[in-house]
């Protein structure tokens, strides 16, 4: 086995780069698997392992990886400490670091399986949030409770000033769950609140508390209370960057008759509440799942899908708390990750199941029904939107690879 894993290996200049099939069927040899898991030490076996184990827990459900028997906390633990080392060594010792390809190969392979192991974990729970955080990393000295080894309180932090340190930002742009929850929340928000005191007027509430105003107060709209998506759309989507600014909205009524108030907030507030109300649960460009959790339409508008993110975000921006609730599927589309077989299940039960099926059969039943890796959708394999519903194939030349009892998970993935 150690001979082959190392003719495997000569094969693979790096695990990136490595032929998707083979990766695949090293993911789902069970034995081999294990011996890459056993060599892991060695910098280029540990990143194809973790290559190979992504590929694995996506085609896998929560039930079929716990019977499997591995120790999901022991790899937990492995890839913290070494990732943390890595990322020392590729920020701390610069150049030195980077010219060993090996480093670099095994922090994108590793955060890639960490994240798929965080997510799973949200699941199936079979170690603590905290295993995640890095055990000697500790932000600028800071932890989840204010500066390590002092008096200093969070609100003393200089949680922007964090956010500047090299190691801070490509741990929270790559691995944000190995930060503790309440800091992440902490510099967060004092992004945002550095962020408005520059594209917004800090001092304009207090000036009209007092009844003086000077200059135009931000953008002003006017909105129909019959027609908010309209006219919403019509003022606020050319504004580009100016929605990180002030938005002061005068609601007309059926008569057409401004509504009195000066909005410092309250308004705005109620604005967002009605235009994601409508924009979200009345119209048709997001459809609700069984569970009640809504998800993308294929068939509605791009034009109008970029607003509504507009709108949320500009809600984020504010710290407006919005109702709708949307599928985990689309959320883990929003954050450019991907789905696991259990995701499936919250999107299209019955694809699911039949998938499950699929997956107990015996081996002569599937080669009997003649099935090959294309399937009907209104979506092809990149995700793109068709326009009608048709045949597309699941992966290149799909029509003609038929699913057999050795490549059916592959299906599932």
């Amino acid at each position: 086995m150690a001979s082959f894993l190392t003719a495997i290996l000569a094969n693979i200049a790096t695990p990136r780069t490595a032929m998707p099939k083979m990766l695949t069927q090293l993911s789902f040899d069970g034995a081999m698997l294990r011996e890459l898991w056993r060599g892991r030490e060695e910098k280029r076996v540990g990143a194809v392992f973790c290559e190979c184990f992504v590929i694995y827990l996506m085609g896998k459900t929560d039930v079929e990886v716990e019977e499997c028997g591995w120790e999901l906390e022991k790899v937990v633990s492995w890839l913290c400490g070494e990732l943390e080392d890595a990322l020392d060594g590729v920020l701390v010792r610069g150049s030195e670091v980077k010219k060993n390809g090996e480093w670099v190969d095994f922090v994108v392979s590793g955060r890639k399986c960490l994240t798929r192991l965080f997510e799973r974990n949200e699941r199936m729970g079979f170690c603590g949030k905290e295993e995640f955080v890095f055990k000697h990393f500790r932000v600028a000295g800071v932890g989840a409770g204010g500066v390590e080894g002092s008096d200093m309180r969070d609100e003393d932090v200089d949680y922007c000033g964090l956010f500047r340190n090299r190691k801070v930002a490509r741990v929270l742009d790559g691995l944000y769950f190995c930060v503790p929850f309440e800091t992440r929340y902490q510099i967060f928000q004092a992004l945002l609140d550095a962020d408005r005191r520059v594209s917004q007027d800090e001092f304009m509430e207090a000036r009209m508390a007092a009844g003086v105003m000077h200059g135009p107060p931000g953008v002003q709209i006017e909105v129909r209370r019959g027609d908010v998506f309209e006219d919403s759309f019509r003022q606020l989507n050319g504004l580009g960057e100016g929605l990180r600014g002030r938005i002061q909205v005068s609601f007309v009524n059926e008569h057409g008759v401004s509504e009195a108030g000066i909005d410092g907030g309250g308004v705005f507030k109620e604005f967002v509440d009605e235009i994601v109300k409508e924009c979200f649960l009345e119209r048709d460009a997001f459809v609700s799942t069984p569970e009640h959790y809504l998800k993308v339409n294929p068939g509605a508008a791009a034009g109008e899908l970029m607003f509504l993110g507009r709108i949320l975000a500009k809600a984020v921006y504010e710290s407006i708390l919005v109702e709708p609730q949307f599928s985990v599927p689309f959320l883990k589309k929003l954050l450019s990750t991907n789905n696991a077989l259990d995701d499936l299940c919250l999107y299209d039960e019955e694809l699911f199941t039949n998938l499950m099926k699929l997956k107990g059969m015996e081996e002569g039943a599937i080669e009997g029904m003649g099935m090959f890796f294309e399937a009907n959708s209104s979506v092809d394999r990149f995700g793109r939107y068709l326009g009608k519903e048709g045949t597309v194939e699941l992966v290149e030349g799909g029509g003609g690879i038929e699913v057999t009892a050795r490549n059916v998970l592959q299906v599932s993935r």
